[in-house]
């Protein structure tokens, strides 16, 4: 099978032209053209330019991906996954997402590196999730880096390693970071953790408290709850009982 590309469900075009171009994707799916039912997939997923309808989105995922275009494989383990118009079903999940995995999908890597350490869908085998970690880790998948990381911490699947932990819980505190920086609430809060913990980067609980605020600002209530007890402590800030009742209220 040939390893092709597209993008995870995103932008597809304006009301106005969208639905022309279905049309044109049904038609070519139809005709056997692997992009096009991928896109006519993606529009049925999200009911843009037609009518929403998983059970069509699940039959062009599986057509694309039959054909080589990776991220259908995945999109095909994320529905089963999620039970996206299906019943959840975690072996078909683990199915799809490895056929993505070894045409070298770094979430799909991921994926199935989780379910090998959960033994969710596939029996559970924690060298084998080292593995796929690793795959995807090595392609600069932040979360993977993190399970990484985390499994020569604590010598599972792999021989106890702090060096090796190093290395890859400081590649996902990077990778956190960057996203961080961009503003995404969630990465400000694990960046937070992080920081807070000294994983990854030294402990610096000012750090930590500047980091829960930007996710908390947002929205965020685990960080705003962090922050409210960084503020009950005093920790990497003054005690202050207003920013405490602020915060804790606001969870």
């Amino acid at each position: 099978m040939t390893c092709t590309k597209n993008n995870k469900p995103g932008y597809l075009g304006t009301a106005s032209t969208l639905e022309k171009a279905v049309q044109r994707w049904l038609i070519k799916a139809e005709e056997g053209r692997a992009g096009a039912q991928y896109n006519l997939a993606i529009s049925y997923y999200k009911g843009e330019g037609i009518q929403k309808d998983w059970s069509k989105a699940l039959h062009w995922f599986k057509a694309a991906g039959e054909q080589g275009i990776v991220d259908a494989l995945y999109m095909v383990g994320m529905i089963y996954q999620f039970g996206k118009g299906v019943v959840p079903d975690a072996k078909e999940a683990f199915k799809w997402y490895y056929k993505a995995a070894e045409l070298g999908d770094a979430e799909s890597q991921y994926r199935v590196g989780n379910s090998y350490f959960l033994g969710r869908g596939v029996e559970k085998d924690s060298a084998a999730a080292v593995n796929w970690w690793r795959k995807a880790a090595e392609q600069g998948h932040g979360k993977a880096s993190q399970n990484l990381g985390t499994a020569y911490e604590n010598g599972e699947g792999v021989p106890m390693n702090k060096e090796e932990a190093a290395k890859w819980l400081g590649k996902a505190f990077q990778w956190y970071y960057k996203k961080a920086e961009l503003g995404d609430a969630e990465s400000q809060y694990r960046v937070g953790n992080w920081f807070y913990q000294g994983r990854g980067v030294k402990k610096d609980s000012v750090a930590a408290v500047n980091w829960w605020r930007k996710a908390a600002e947002q929205g965020h209530a685990e960080a705003g709850h962090n922050l409210g007890k960084a503020y009950s402590r005093g920790d990497g800030v003054p005690i202050d009982k207003e920013e405490v009742i602020k915060w804790l209220k606001e969870k």
